[in-house]
């Protein structure tokens, strides 16, 4: 029987209300490998869009 390690599951972005009722996604994607600064991918989805839910 292998014996398997288990890694606490860290956050990798947010998502936040805005003022207007908007919602920012905000994901992390890596590392710069030139000024080793954390990369992040931003969206905004604008109040009342649903996206392609029920598909």
């Amino acid at each position: 029987m292998v014996a398997r390690t288990t890694k606490a599951k860290r956050a990798r972005g947010s998502i936040r209300k805005l003022p207007s009722g908007s919602l920012q996604v905000r994901v992390y994607v890596g590392v710069d490998p030139v000024t080793k600064d954390d990369l992040y991918l931003s969206e905004i989805v604008p109040v009342g869009d649903r996206g392609r839910q029920g598909r």
